[in-house]
């Protein structure tokens, strides 16, 4: 067994999954318990394992216990029973409590009831000895970014192939587990070698699976991590797998560390040749000419905004692009390549599609599904909640019905997009995590994939009419899931993204659920993670991940036509670098000129006018101490890692127009002399290009 090493310790990790907690939706009850790394199966419960209580009220403050190797059954004056036996207590707070359910905790029906200085609650629990597993996320919302951990770097999110010229090892965290069980780790469909397995050091009801990077993984971008043991599957998390050195898009990138440029989504244009791409580090969607074979135009985003999808609408003018850090979505406006209005959703944005003037947006961590009006921004109806964990993938078929994938659910949920609510589910079975899914019209049939539980790539067909689904695989070399998928008249496309392959399949093959002869495998470069059908030119554009390269592939022929860099703007050799030149260089991107005053004194509020450009619909500004700008994602887990903004000094009263922003600052009355950076935030991105420079000057009011 390796153990982790100095830069990230078992005592850190546990303050860092059981203390921050992103808040879950509070439900009608008063308390509610689910297992705490996945939020899955509320109520349902097995000792040892490490569960997380939600409410209101449920203290009158909060405590983090002190070690995770000698928990307490009395923290912050709160005390937690399961069936009768006391919970350890990791955490505790009038919104959320972490605790470990107790060992020797009977099985069965019974309540959990929470005593604390501010009263009693109960809620109803089963206790069972089956597995319920759950693996940790750093973003505490059993998605997103999985409590994976290189052994010798204690590095998270991004890893190499090989760390210090031997093969990487990766450590992790799940809870709801069987120690006398061998697990099997799944990377995107591909299964790694278990090196060993058993109780977390240091840490009580931790388990820690430690794990070998299979090699053949190299470039494979990010990727679903799936945990099974017996019958049981956990939570889906992600990892990103970085291409070795000598294949690595950037010559100057450092190996285990997370890229500054990571393409993640693509959507053509109708009626063009254009393409969009979405980078989820470099916060930008660039515009790709394919008849050029280049990048056109570069659109900036906010930074930290992480986009993962983007749609574009029937007439091709609006492009939808989901900031999945910021719970938000941002409307492009196609004919001038400029954000016109950020919209807010729900927590994680995953997957956007839009039908007519409506955008329909499925919120990850929200477990819920938003309506946003393209042209205003404007929630055309309240969020639907789809009645599972996790949603990860939604398609719009011709009868107005929206189609979403609950990934932890392992089913697919009809929603009517004009009463707004959503409808039956339809089960694909416990253990399947769906992911993408397209809508076949001409046959009526649903084409769902399942990228992270199969080598195989299976694929479920669902006749919506009947709800029945078939099993198909698609993937004949057998590397990998199936990813994105993408449909252009009789043919089917399928990323498989550990291969680094496109396989195509007939339609009737896929309605008839039986594949006589090899679907045809297209080889189109590391991580092909997203597909998408250039009509115009009659192309299959495959963004793959690993070369930060659009693939172009003949629909006719199905021969590999051309390559596209799809990750630098510039054809000089300046923009080698994996740095954020691109996002900084984006036209669309705010910039300050002057601020006016060009200082403040502390405790005395005043009026800051800042002049510049592309400033208009400003929703922020920020200052950052000691002149550190923030560099955004690109380097490792950026939310952690980056500088924040200093919470003394508060900005209100904010108008903006495209040349001129003026607000109210208030500094405050303790607040240290200095220098700052005055940063602005607007729904075309983050002005970070320089250092605005702000100083503020003591408060010289004296106290007799």
């Amino acid at each position: 067994m390796f153990r982790l090493r100095s830069g990230l310790t078992l005592q850190t990790l546990f303050l860092l999954l059981f203390s921050a907690l992103l808040p879950r939706p509070v439900h009608s009850q008063a308390m509610h318990l689910m297992n705490a790394a996945s939020f899955s199966d509320e109520g349902k419960v097995s000792p040892d394992m490490i569960v997380a209580v939600f409410g209101t009220g449920l203290t009158a403050s909060t405590a983090s216990a002190v070690s995770g190797a000698a928990l307490p059954t009395l923290l912050g004056g709160a005390t937690l029973t399961i069936s009768g036996a006391p919970a350890l207590l990791i955490y505790v707070s009038p919104g959320q409590i972490n605790a470990i359910v107790a060992h020797n905790t009977p099985l069965g029906a019974g309540n959990a009831v929470l005593t604390s200085p501010t009263g009693t609650f109960t809620t109803a629990v089963t206790v069972d000895n089956a597995i319920d597993l759950g693996i940790f996320s750093l973003e505490s919302t059993g998605t997103h970014n999985g409590a994976i951990v290189n052994a010798i770097t204690s590095g998270t999110v991004a890893f190499s192939p090989t760390t210090s010229g031997s093969p990487t090892y990766l450590a992790l965290f799940v809870t709801g587990f069987d120690v006398t069980q061998t697990p099997t780790v799944m990377l995107g469909g591909v299964t790694a070698t278990i090196q060993w397995f058993g109780p977390a050091p240091g840490f009580t009801g931790l388990e820690q699976i430690n794990i070998q990077l299979p090699a053949a993984l190299a470039g494979a971008g990010r990727v679903e991590v799936v945990v099974t043991q017996g019958t049981a599957t956990s939570n889906v998390v992600e990892i990103v797998l970085l291409p070795d050195k000598d294949h690595d898009p950037f010559p100057d990138a450092d190996e285990n560390r997370e890229h500054s440029r990571e393409i993640s989504a693509i959507a053509s244009i109708p009626g063009t040749s254009l393409v969009l791409v979405a980078d989820e580090n470099d916060d930008v969607v660039r515009v790709v000419d394919i008849t050029a074979r280049k990048v056109k135009q570069v659109i900036d985003l906010p930074q930290g905004a992480e986009p993962v999808a983007v749609a574009v609408s029937a007439d091709g003018k609006t492009a939808v692009v989901t900031e999945r850090s910021r719970g938000k979505v941002g409307v492009i406006d196609l004919t001038t390549f400029t954000v016109k209005l950020e919209a807010a959703v729900g927590n994680g944005p995953r997957a956007v599609a839009i039908s007519a003037n409506q955008a329909v947006v499925v919120n990850q961590d929200s477990d819920s599904v938003s309506f946003i009006d393209i042209g205003t921004g404007a929630k055309i109806a309240p969020d639907v909640t789809v009645g599972g964990r996790a949603p990860r993938g939604v398609a719009i078929d011709a009868s107005g019905r929206a189609w979403v994938t609950i990934q932890d659910a392992g089913a697919v949920v009809p929603i009517d997009l004009t009463a707004h609510t959503a409808l039956t589910p339809i089960s694909l079975g416990a253990t399947a995590r769906p992911g993408a899914i397209q809508v076949i019209s001409s046959l009526g049939l649903l084409v769902i994939t399942e990228p992270g539980t199969s080598a195989t790539g299976e694929v479920f067909i669902v006749n919506p009419a009947t709800s029945a689904s078939i099993a198909v695989n698609v993937n004949p070399d057998r590397d990998g899931g199936a990813g994105d998928l993408a449909v252009s008249g009789s043919t089917v496309f399928f990323a498989n993204q550990t291969g680094g392959s496109v396989t195509t399949v007939p339609v009737s093959v896929l309605a008839s659920g039986t594949i006589v002869a090899p679907p045809t495998s297209i080889k189109v470069g590391a991580g092909v993670r997203s597909l998408s059908i250039d009509a115009n030119d009659k192309l299959l554009v495959a963004a793959s991940e690993g070369t930060g390269s659009l693939v172009l592939v003949d629909l006719t022929s199905l021969a590999v036509v051309g390559h596209i860099d799809a990750v630098r703007s510039s054809d000089s050799h300046d923009d080698d670098n994996d740095d954020h030149s691109d996002r900084d260089g984006a036209p669309n991107a705010p910039v300050i000129t002057s601020l006016t005053p060009p200082s403040g004194t502390a405790g005395v509020p005043f009026t800051l006018t800042i002049a510049g450009s592309n400033l208009q619909n400003a929703s922020a500004i920020l200052f950052f101490p000691n002149w550190v700008i923030p560099e955004g994602r690109g380097a490792g887990l950026s939310q952690l890692l980056d500088p924040l903004p200093d919470a003394d000094i508060a900005v209100t009263n904010i108008t903006s127009t495209a040349t001129s922003i003026t607000a109210t600052v208030s500094i405050g009355a303790d607040h240290h002399p200095g220098s700052e950076c005055a940063v602005v935030v607007t729904p075309n991105g983050t002005s970070t290009q320089s250092c605005a420079v702000f100083v503020v000057k003591p408060n010289t009011v004296t106290t007799k």
